[in-house]
């Protein structure tokens, strides 16, 4: 990634590019091809900004930021990767833009339409704009807040930056951890505006801040239209989200190395592999999937443990796909290291997948696969499904249809399961539903969540339990795509600093915006169809991903052997809790006498698949551990966090150009 810093002086004191020297030093990990600075006054304001350029596509070798221009008066740094330059430079009658680097595009974008150029960009974007004229700074961030921006106020002053980390490198910032955040992310609560720094926030995704001497103004510029339209039939709708995801893989070709899929044998990384194939037909495209150890012979509790003959499959019709075949044997139990955290990474919810994961990365980097693709959001997009399809269809008052759905669905479900769950409960009021809940002796989901994680028992009496409890409560009412929009924002900071760690870009076109905002508008009955889940994703594939993959029911399983993977690492894990167990923050948060129990009491070969074993030994756990590992190191970095560059490397360059009008 791309990443730059700045700071804002709101009562005239002057700032330097030195002042942002740790900040720099810190987003080096993020990008070490090209550096630049600028400061200077804005109106009433001051500002200095500092940028570290990564060449991931072949216009970033152009990459000179800070943009300056001194017709329009604007500054101009960014992160970013757009997916319409074409439409751009349309709009901006800008000739031979084959080569223009998408930051300058910004500063072209905004230099056009000011703030409201972030409706017209499409892509993964933050930037930040010293506005000369207006006498003030713009902060934006991209629809889904697939890139990091962080904000932290001051008194007088403002700091901004990618990563919380370079934020936080100012000496005028506290480097604490925020400890309400570290007990949302144990409880597994999805609906956090924090980071693991105390006082410096995400500006959220889709939003931008306007900052000048007087106020601070934030303002959203997009939200979510779930609206579904009612017009169309399926087989309409399930060749525009065909057209959707040709579109989405397209806006993603640009690469300077090999082109490559993190692959299983689900159909949403299979419908990106697949489309890929079809579209540069030419290239090898290397597959990473990740299985067990040859020989293997574990449960994976009615799951698929080892999707390698699919992938085989989709390599048959798409003879130019590659599969490689990936375990996570020798892989660490714990994720996180001094390396991924002093590069602005943070905890992993899901951490255990993190074996694998980095496992593909690792081999991929070795491919020289400068794009990665994968379909990992794609169950929420792409292949969402709708269980309020009957709903939607009597609302409509296609009756006739109804009765055809229901009819069809019955006959693989049966009557009572699909009344109640297709008509009776999508219709019940959240407190009538909660009653019911509570009538049948069941806890919430939150309250279960609660129990089930690692925090010291009174943490769950607290007022702060009561607000996550009540967050979760409400995350699970929010619509997949909700969720999918929160969740992505959350780890923006882990997903660049993988990137920048595999070596490459890892891309998803199952979280493309206009692929996004096509499935949000397309009606529940599309989507599951004459009995079948998925329908509208299965229906827009066919000729194009193999029907033993297509029409597939079975899921498979995304680590099926992390009994022996972790049983392996007993070792690792019994350190890691030690120095857990000495760390007074760990002490302050987690149930030290639980997590004792889990690693002294190990569970034999034959509870492995018991369920509150699976959830403690693959989530609990591990991200305990990974939780104390990052306290720990940033409680390190505290003592030694950098406050100067001693010497730039030398194709840094020490000044922004100018932007020619």
């Amino acid at each position: 990634m791309t990443g730059f810093a700045g700071l804002v002086g709101l009562d005239g004191r002057p700032y330097g590019e030195r002042d942002l020297d740790g900040a720099a030093t810190v987003l080096t990990a993020l990008g070490a091809d090209a550096y630049g600075g600028w400061s200077g006054r804005t109106g009433a304001l001051t500002a200095a900004v500092a940028s570290v350029v990564h060449h991931r596509v072949p216009e970033d070798d152009d990459d000179h930021q800070p943009w300056v221009s001194a017709e329009t008066g604007t500054v101009v740094v960014a992160d970013a990767v757009l997916t319409n330059r074409a439409e751009l430079c349309r709009m901006l009658h800008l000739h031979g833009a084959a080569a223009l680097p998408d930051s300058l595009l910004i500063a072209r974008a905004y230099a056009r339409w000011g703030a409201d150029c972030c409706r017209r960009l499409r892509g993964d974007f933050a930037f930040a704009v010293i506005d000369g004229r207006r006498g003030g700074v713009l902060l934006a961030r991209d629809h889904l807040g697939r890139r990091p921006l962080h904000l932290y106020r001051g008194v007088g002053w403002l700091g901004f930056g990618s990563t919380a980390l370079a934020v936080a490198a100012s000496p005028q910032v506290p480097l604490e951890p925020d400890l309400d955040r570290a007990v949302e992310f144990l409880a597994v609560a999805q609906d956090t505006r924090r980071s693991w720094i105390r006082d410096v926030t995400p500006v959220p995704a889709a939003s931008s801040v306007w900052i000048t001497r007087e106020r601070t103004q934030h303002r959203r510029y997009w939200s979510l239209d779930v609206t579904p339209r009612r017009s169309g039939s399926a087989a309409e709708h399930a060749e525009e989200l065909r057209g959707a995801m040709d579109q989405a893989v397209r806006a993603q070709l640009r690469h300077r190395g090999g082109l490559g899929v993190m692959l299983s044998g689900g159909l949403d990384s299979t419908a990106v592999a697949a489309t890929l194939a079809e579209q540069v037909s030419s290239a090898r495209i290397r597959t990473y999937t990740s299985v067990p150890p040859v020989g293997w012979a574990g449960s994976a509790n009615g799951r698929d443990a080892d999707e390698s003959v699919l992938v085989r499959l989709l390599s048959d019709v798409h003879p130019h796909v590659e599969p490689s075949f990936v375990d996570a044997v020798g892989a660490y139990a714990v994720d996180g290291d001094d390396a991924y955290f002093a590069a602005g990474g943070t905890p992993v919810r899901n951490t255990l997948n993190m074996m694998w994961v980095r496992a593909i990365h690792h081999r991929a980097a070795a491919d020289n696969v400068s794009v990665l693709f994968t379909g990992g959001i794609g169950n929420l997009t792409f292949s969402r499904d709708e269980p309020r399809w009957l709903v939607d269809l009597m609302r409509a008052g296609r009756l006739v249809e109804t009765w055809r759905e229901a009819t069809a669905w019955s006959a693989r479900r049966g009557w009572r399961e699909t009344l109640i769950q297709g008509v009776v409960r999508p219709m019940l009021p959240d407190p009538v539903q909660r009653l019911i809940e509570v009538r049948r002796g069941s806890r919430s989901v939150a309250a279960q969540w609660l129990a089930a994680s690692p925090l010291r028992p009174h943490l769950a009496t607290t007022a702060l339990a009561a607000r996550i409890a009540g967050g979760i409560d409400a995350y699970r009412r929010i619509s997949g795509l909700g969720r999918f929009l929160d969740d992505n924002a959350q780890h923006a900071e882990v997903m660049a600093t993988l990137d920048v760690r595999c070596g490459g870009r890892v891309v998803d076109p199952t979280a493309d915006l206009a692929l996004i905002e096509l499935s949000a508008g397309q009606p529940g009955w599309a989507r599951r169809h004459r009995g079948r889940g998925r329908a509208g994703a299965r229906a827009s594939m066919a000729g194009r991903v193999p029907d033993g993959i297509r029409l597939r029911e079975v899921r498979g399983a995304q680590l099926p052997d992390w009994y022996d993977r972790l049983t392996d690492r007993r070792d690792e894990i019994r350190d890691e809790f030690a120095a857990a167990r000495a760390d007074p923050a760990t002490q302050e948060l987690m149930d030290l006498s639980r997590l004792d129990a889990l690693v002294r009491d190990w569970p034999t070969p034959d509870r492995a698949g018991d369920p509150s074993v699976v959830r403690d030994y693959t989530l609990l756990l591990p991200r305990a551990l990974a939780t104390s590992k990052y306290l720990r190191w940033l409680d390190h970095h505290r003592t030694v966090r950098p406050r100067t560059v001693a010497a730039r490397p030398s194709q840094f360059r020490s000044r922004a150009p100018h932007l020619a009008p």
